[in-house]
């Protein structure tokens, strides 16, 4: 039996449904990934920038291992909760992309707790890699917002390595920029992701 050709409008209805299906799987439950992670990575920073600002101590850089033992069960038990999708090509290539990034991410993060005394590189790193991910991210699923915030979040992540490596190291701009970066590369998307969700 010869197998049917698709036709043309087939075809976008296929292409269309994936993407749907894909942005749908990018929720856990009430929250999404895109929120889970946008949230923490936020809060984590902000609460490190204050303390560090009170005490003068660096050393609350540590706090920064919240974000993963934290989130990583956060997130595995959200999703015991949930009924397991079918993923399609697309869920697969977002989960290795994003499981790349987040093996690199925690790599560079060990090398620089354990080599340097500075993490002066490690904020911009992180969000160089994140917001290449959220790039693709947004490529896949088409949209258009977090295509351009994870634009703006690279060209932020540029100008901190700028700042680091020709100027006296300031650290204080960069955990407020780092916060805001994950605002809205990460917590907007996940909330518009939601009410998109909601509406249909």
């Amino acid at each position: 039996m010869e197998d049917k050709k698709m036709t043309e409008k087939e075809s976008l209805e296929l292409i269309t449904q994936m993407i749907q299906n894909s942005k749908k799987n990018l929720r856990l439950g009430n929250v999404n990934i895109l929120l889970l992670w946008g949230y923490l990575c936020a809060i984590t920073a902000l609460v490190v920038y204050v303390l560090i600002l009170i005490t003068g101590n660096p050393l609350w850089n540590w706090v920064w291992l919240a974000i993963p033992v934290i989130g990583f069960p956060v997130m595995h038990w959200l999703k015991k909760k949930e009924d397991k999708p079918v993923l399609t090509y697309t869920d697969k290539v977002l989960l290795a992309i994003w499981s790349n990034i987040g093996q690199y991410g925690i790599g560079i993060s060990i090398i620089a707790a354990l080599y340097f005394d500075s993490m002066l590189l490690l904020m911009p790193i992180i969000l160089l890699l994140c917001s290449l991910g959220v790039n693709i991210t947004g490529s896949i699923i088409n949209d258009s917002w977090m295509r351009n915030a994870a634009g703006c979040a690279l060209a932020i992540s540029v100008v901190m390595i700028s700042h680091i490596l020709f100027n006296p190291p300031e650290f204080n701009f960069m955990y407020p920029a780092f916060a805001v970066c994950f605002v809205i590369m990460l917590i907007i998307p996940g909330h518009r992701l939601n009410r998109r969700h909601t509406k249909e």
